[in-house]
């Protein structure tokens, strides 16, 4: 089983926690593509991605900060991840400043399923945030 190429929705948890989005896509074994995740403290960081399935079940992704991002402080994530029911990835982050945690990304198979799910992910965000929406837009463009 490999990852399906397209939109992926879903959140983070541990030292950091916020919503991510991801366009992932896959040749062979090889995984690369954007993700955002939006954290309510930290705001929005952009990654570009690049991996591995390293078994049928099993996904190495290496996430490298944009130069906003990495100037804002953001590190390098190492993610490793399950591939569950082929829809689903489920496993742990650790960055290269020290953070770590779990997360969890579903397939979407339409965007605009997922634009919907990741804008109520941000207004969920928002309401906690101090960042305002203005500024998170601007950031996501």
């Amino acid at each position: 089983m490999s990852v399906q190429s397209g939109t992926w929705c879903g959140t983070i948890d541990g030292t950091n926690t916020g919503a991510t989005l991801a366009e992932l896509r896959s040749s062979g074994p090889s995984i690369y593509g954007t993700i955002y995740i939006v954290d309510p403290v930290y705001g929005v960081a952009k990654y570009d991605a690049a991996g591995a399935a390293r078994s049928a079940r099993d996904v190495r992704l290496v996430l490298s900060p944009d130069q906003e991002a990495a100037a804002d402080g953001h590190g390098v994530v190492t993610v490793l991840a399950q591939i569950q029911e082929g829809r689903l990835l489920v496993g742990e982050w650790r960055s290269s400043i020290g953070t770590s945690g779990s997360l969890q990304v579903q397939f979407l198979g339409q965007v605009q399923q997922a634009e919907r799910k990741f804008l109520v992910n941000i207004k969920n965000l928002l309401a906690r945030s101090r960042m305002s929406g203005f500024r998170l837009i601007l950031r996501l463009l």
